[in-house]
C-alpha cells in the first residue's frame, strides 16, 4: 500500500518487486519510483505510529518489521527523496534457533 500511495501522483508509475534466493536466505526487494522518504524521517519508518501520510496510522512497517524480526530476518529501507523507495526483507529459509 505504501508504494502504491507514493506513485498515485507519478505520470510514469513503477512498482518493481524482485525476488531471489541462496541456499540460506530468501530476498525480497520492493522498488518505487514514488515521492521518496526525506533523510530525517528515515530512521523513524519503522516506529510505532509515525508517518507522514494524511491518514496513515504508522503501523504497517513497524508490524512489518516485528513480523520479519521473528522470522530472523530482517527489513531495511532506502530512499532518495523526490526520486525512489526501496525496501529489502530478507529471510533465512531454516530457523537459526
Amino acid at each position: 500500500m505504501n508504494a502504491a500511495d507514493a506513485v498515485r501522483r507519478r505520470e510514469n508509475k513503477k512498482i518493481d518487486v524482485k525476488l531471489s534466493s541462496t541456499e540460506e536466505n530468501i530476498f525480497i526487494t520492493i522498488r518505487d519510483n514514488g515521492k521518496g522518504i526525506k533523510n530525517e524521517n528515515i530512521k523513524d519508518v519503522f516506529k510505532p505510529f509515525f508517518s507522514t501520510r494524511k491518514g496513515g496510522t504508522g503501523l504497517g512497517l513497524s508490524i512489518s518489521l516485528e513480523i520479519i524480526e521473528k522470522h530472523n530476518g530482517t527489513l531495511t529501507v532506502e530512499s532518495e527523496y523526490e526520486k525512489w523507495t526501496e525496501f529489502q526483507i530478507l529471510l533465512p529459509i531454516r530457523n537459526r534457533s
